[in-house]
């Protein structure tokens, strides 16, 4: 590490500020360039030594703190070669006007802004620090509020299933300190709810006739109550600390709101299918881990729609909830608190669980949902007048917000524009092959290692690119009707109903742009270099052309993130019918006269792990009772799996304070966290790697 360091600190001593020009003389900032800047005369020169500075300091980042000088060193390198390949990149759109243009002017502008997009969060990362909210939390916990603050806890139910609204209940009811008052938001009217809030003890609220959730929240909000409200999706269940570690930042009566990040049982569906579940982040790690965290200490901070508490009086002084087609207050209404002068707090820890989107459809509406609430918050300038109140870096995090909206459109036009230049015979990049890696490969190696070291590995670049292909064309494609109507409802598509499946099965409705544009590809290869491979073959069908080795490798790296996206829509088979946490607990399991030790390994609401003591084997199958020691509980099972002392159990039918029980178990105490997920970048790409070469896609079973 030191040689590393060393010889970086060297290399920028003796830089020319010359170093930008391109390899054949031209200069686009006419600097004069003395024949010995970068080995102008020598490619290996002009490439060696920038890919030895960068692989220097790739090789560095895997063992250097981050601190804020090594951080501004990294984005200082990051930003400087980035720099110098675009500025390169003006000097290879080919000379005179031709059918290349067409296709390379594009081709630059799609870089330019896909490279301001994603490179603008980094300007303030020297920032970065998620344990500076955490260790506040843990001074505030240690001393008491100068005023009793009492809280109450809303649980909002759209279309979540009872068993999920079930849970958030029961958790809401055992956090600490208790809160003065749960109340379940039923915004469908359906009859079980009513019920379970009767069997609970919870208050039960409903909307009037044409009553907007909105409107209900406002409703709720200017009725006498506590003075705080922590509020959460149906589907997302609080963790007993939640209030303890949130209530502390109200001491600070500027304070309207503390947001968590929301987490997740499972992993996404396309991180399961791949079967890298347990190393990949999640689709929004880098929004929740790292970017909210940024945003934080520039007062920017986006409400999620769950797990936050807010204050009574801050969310009245500015006029409640705003929103309109559907879920869209959140977002909107912190950035009212915002306008208004008031602070938001964002603690980067897990206090809350919720279910991931199971299918791509539950997904691609959440992430429209989303998008639409991006658009309405642009348009909304009286109401949020962002331009006129917020700091330099607030506005900037928001204009990068309306640059993000064409994120699926750059994603598209990376797919098409390459495949385009290859099939028609025109250069992509208008330029030798080893000029290319002169400027492009240096700026590549810090692209995909300085952002995921910046972010603490929150954000891997070329992930990042699978997740967004994924949702580039069905996004594109709503997108304009979202634009020509940003204030109205989106049509609800139903998901189909789950089901256990033993089998793969193709989700062509999401993998058909991917299957297409690999077909096209595959053709285009074969016409163009199948024959020159075949006996007797003396030239190519096409005549080579400049750029053509650019435009092959560029295509060739493109079928492979079409391939990743094709396999991540093979939705693998689904066996268990809940959400397990690794809950090990000393039990005895009774079955076919037979009494065995032992412990458990998981917990969910239908069924379990048993994992027996050495030496004894559970019997082949049969009906039984599983003995809880600590709490005391004892539970109807069959058992259904069994692998030496492993025996997988489903649980029966049971009476309700059976069921009550193991829910309070579940949900109602410390549940073991699951361990953040940050991998490096060569971790994930050689999961990934090892996924796709044992055809886990396809082949996996369990």
């Amino acid at each position: 590490m030191g040689f590393s360091l060393l010889l970086l600190i060297r290399w920028l001593g003796s830089l020319d500020p010359a170093w930008l020009a391109a390899p054949d003389g031209f200069n686009p900032w006419q600097l004069p360039v003395p024949a010995s800047a970068w080995g102008l005369s020598d490619p290996g020169r002009t490439l060696f030594a920038p890919l030895a500075v960068t692989g220097a300091l790739a090789l560095l980042l895997r063992g250097l703190p981050r601190r804020p000088w090594s951080q501004g060193l990294a984005l200082a390198l990051l930003l400087t070669f980035a720099l110098r390949y675009l500025i390169w990149r003006t000097t290879t759109l080919g000379s005179g006007w031709s059918l290349a243009w067409l296709i390379t002017v594009p081709m630059l502008v799609t870089e330019v802004l896909y490279l301001v997009h994603h490179l603008f969060p980094f300007g303030p990362a020297l920032l970065f620090d998620s344990n500076h909210r955490r260790r506040q939390a843990d001074q505030l916990m240690a001393q008491p509020l100068a005023e009793a603050l009492g809280v109450e806890v809303w649980i909002a139910v759209e279309e979540e299933p009872e068993r999920l609204v079930r849970r958030a209940l029961i958790s809401s009811l055992s956090l600490e300190p208790q809160p003065a008052k749960v109340v379940l938001i039923d915004l469908t009217d359906r009859p079980e709810l009513a019920r379970l809030a009767e069997t609970l003890g919870v208050t039960l609220c409903r909307p009037a006739a044409g009553e907007e959730r909105a409107a209900l929240l406002n409703r709720l909000l200017r009725a006498e109550g506590a003075a705080l409200i922590a509020m959460f999706d149906g589907n997302f269940m609080p963790l007993r600390p939640f209030l303890r570690r949130t209530l502390g930042f109200f001491g600070e009566p500027r304070v309207a709101m503390v947001q968590t990040p929301q987490s997740h049982f499972q992993s996404e569906f396309w991180n399961r299918n791949l079967g890298v579940d347990l190393v990949m982040p999640g689709n929004r790690d880098a929004f929740f881990h790292y970017q909210e965290v940024i945003r934080d200490r520039c007062n920017a901070v986006l409400g999620c729609g769950t797990s936050w508490v807010a204050r009574r009086s801050a969310l009245l002084e500015a006029g409640g909830f705003l929103g309109s087609a559907g879920r869209m207050e959140d977002q909107q209404t912190s950035t009212r608190l915002l306008t208004r002068g008031w602070r938001i707090v964002y603690l980067d820890e897990m206090l809350s669980l919720g279910e991931a989107p199971k299918t791509f459809n539950s997904y691609l509406q959440e992430r429209l949902r989303a998008t639409q609430g991006d658009i309405q918050t642009l348009l909304m300038p009286r109401q949020l007048p962002i331009w006129r109140s917020l700091g330099p870096w607030a506005r900037g995090f928001y204009l990068d917000q309306a640059l993000g909206l064409l994120t699926p459109l750059l994603r598209t036009l990376y797919l098409v524009l390459p495949l385009l230049a290859l099939m028609l015979g025109e250069p992509l990049i208008d330029a030798p092959l080893i000029t290319t890696a002169a400027y492009a490969l240096p700026f590549l190696i810090l692209f995909h290692t300085v952002p995921a070291w910046l972010s603490d590995q929150h954000l891997i670049p070329f992930w990042q690119e699978i997740h967004e292909t994924l949702a580039a064309f069905p996004t594109l494609a709503r997108l304009p009707r979202l634009l020509r109507q940003p204030f109205r409802p989106l049509p609800a598509q139903a998901d189909a109903p789950p089901q256990h499946r033993l089998g793969q099965s193709l989700n062509l409705r999401l993998a058909w742009p991917f299957l297409i544009l690999l077909l096209l590809l595959i053709g285009t290869l074969l016409i163009n270099y199948s024959p020159a491979l075949l006996p007797g073959s003396t030239e190519m069908p096409t005549p080579p052309y400049r750029g053509e080795s650019i435009n092959l490798i560029w295509n060739l790296y493109n079928g492979w993130v079409l391939l990743i996206c094709l396999l991540c829509c093979i939705d693998q088979p689904v066996r268990q019918g809940g959400d397990r946490l690794p809950l090990r607990r000393s039990c005895r399991l009774e079955i076919g006269g037979r009494s065995l030790s032992g412990h458990t390994g998981d917990l969910s609401e239908t069924g379990a792990s048993f994992h027996s003591e050495a030496g004894s084997q559970p019997p082949p199958g049969g009906d039984g009772w599983l003995e809880l020691q600590q709490p005391p509980l004892r539970l109807p099972v069959r058992l259904v799996r069994r692998e030496g002392e492993l025996a997988g159990l489903l649980f029966q039918p049971m009476d309700s304070a059976t069921t009550v029980a193991l829910l309070e178990l579940l949900y109602g105490g410390e549940v073991m966290l699951p361990r953040t997920r940050t991998p490096g970048m060569l971790t994930a790409l050689r999961s990934l790697i090892e996924g796709l070469w044992e055809a886990e896609p396809i082949l996996r079973r369990y």
